[in-house]
């Protein structure tokens, strides 16, 4: 078994090992009930991995069945591929120095549960926020700012030390990435100038994961549609990108589904560039209080780089007026879960045959090589590495920057069509 366990990817970065005593609703102890069930959580997205209920208590020690519970876990889990976790602890009692060897013999770093805290104690007011090297969670009151770009959370001054140095490559280091974030922070109070009446809501800085569900809700779309791979139904929920069924209508917003079916009228505007979402917002018929943006920014980004970003940075690049384009987005596995939202390229520039291949290593292997084609607009979906993608040669290429973290305030980012 740990042979076979040595050969499996690092997927996530945490997972908690606990008796299902410690919940809300169980609140006998094992030795009460006369057995124990261990449950192993994916800290990070709080997804549940396994469980192993043992009615033999004096046989078999927390320390075996949980290292027993975490490996079937491993090579058998509920949710998603087989795969190991970087780090690992135990909610409800230390790790002995032997269940620490056995750990690290799989490849696995063990953590301490005091790094740790139940989700409850975090609130809408004191959102609950990441540790940007080991990335178990607190409320950010716990947690401390890197003092150089005022963006990165750290527990503790070893997880920073481990951040600054990363053990992951020097192409992850805080050190390298430190001053560039620092330049991104300097934009936040642009977040403030976008056009749209709710970002004095949005762009607050207690605009969490609470808040960007009730946001949702009361915009009414929330779990519906396109809008579902914005806050997932449920936390048990496993990311499946692009196998997202979304009915026959996507958008779920009336107004804006209409709106969005029918080619603009005012075709003016493709001689002079859309710049910001004001103007298109005004060139498409959309009130400022739709939400609607947070959909077609994937488009918008596309449609912002080929129009505005390359002929500007890189006038030696192939230009708009090309007939045609291809487009490599690398890390799509959101985008590939959204694919009408990039039928507006069409619409924004009908006179460009664009081909854009969505590649992901995340994304469902049910969709793989999936293409979609509306218009001048053609989709294909590519699940692998990018380094692998064996497509022909593409005219641009695009990181994409899937949103895993629950941060959602970052949709918007600035008063440019790029997010």
């Amino acid at each position: 078994m740990e042979d076979k366990i040595r050969t499996l990817p690092f997927t996530d970065f945490a997972w908690c090992v606990g008796d299902i005593a410690d919940s809300d609703e169980e609140e006998e102890t094992a030795s009460v009930r006369g057995y124990r069930v261990l449950v192993v959580l994916d800290s990070e997205k709080g997804d549940l991995v396994t469980t192993n209920a043992e009615d033999n208590l004096a046989s078999v020690s927390f320390q075996t069945q949980a290292y027993t519970t975490a490996c079937q876990a491993m090579l058998n889990p509920v949710f998603g591929p087989p795969r190991r976790p970087i780090h690992l602890y135990f909610r409800d009692e230390e790790m002995t120095d032997e269940t620490k060897a056995k750990f690290e013999a799989l490849g696995i770093e063990w953590i301490p549960s005091t790094k740790v805290i139940k989700n409850q104690a975090a609130s809408p007011e004191d959102p609950v926020r990441k540790c940007a090297s080991c990335m178990l969670q607190r409320p950010r009151s716990q947690l401390k700012k890197c003092t150089g770009c005022k963006a990165m959370l750290y527990c503790s001054k070893e997880c920073q030390i481990c951040d600054w140095k990363s053990l992951h490559g020097d192409y992850l280091s805080h050190k390298l990435w430190c001053k560039k974030i620092a330049d991104f922070m300097k934009k936040t109070d642009e977040l403030k100038n976008l056009p749209f009446t709710y970002m004095s809501e949005t762009s607050s800085k207690n605009f969490s994961r609470y808040r960007y569900k009730e946001f949702l809700q009361k915009m009414g779309v929330l779990e519906q549609g396109m809008w579902n791979v914005e806050f997932l139904a449920s936390k048990y929920d496993y990311p499946t990108y692009g196998n997202l069924q979304y009915g026959d209508n996507p958008y779920v917003l009336p107004v804006e589904s209409s709106i969005l079916e029918e080619q603009p009228t005012d075709n003016a505007q493709r001689i002079s560039p859309l710049t910001d979402w004001k103007i298109y917002y005004d060139w498409r018929g959309f009130r400022l209080d739709s939400p609607i943006a947070i959909l077609l920014q994937y488009p918008l980004t596309l449609y912002y780089i080929l129009t505005t970003c390359l002929p500007k940075d890189y006038p030696s690049a192939k230009q708009i007026d090309a007939a045609q384009l291809t487009i490599h987005v690398v890390g799509a596995e959101k985008e590939a879960s959204i694919i009408p939202v990039f039928w507006e390229l069409g619409a924004l520039l009908p006179e460009i045959q664009l081909t854009i291949i969505l590649i992901g290593p995340e994304i469902c292997k049910k969709v793989h090589k999936k293409q979609m084609q509306h218009q001048n607009v053609n989709v294909t979906i590519h699940k692998g590495l990018y380094e692998k993608y064996p497509g022909v040669r593409p005219d641009l290429i695009i990181g994409s920057t899937v949103p895993h973290k629950s941060n959602q305030s970052e949709h918007m980012v600035s008063d440019d069509m790029a997010p």
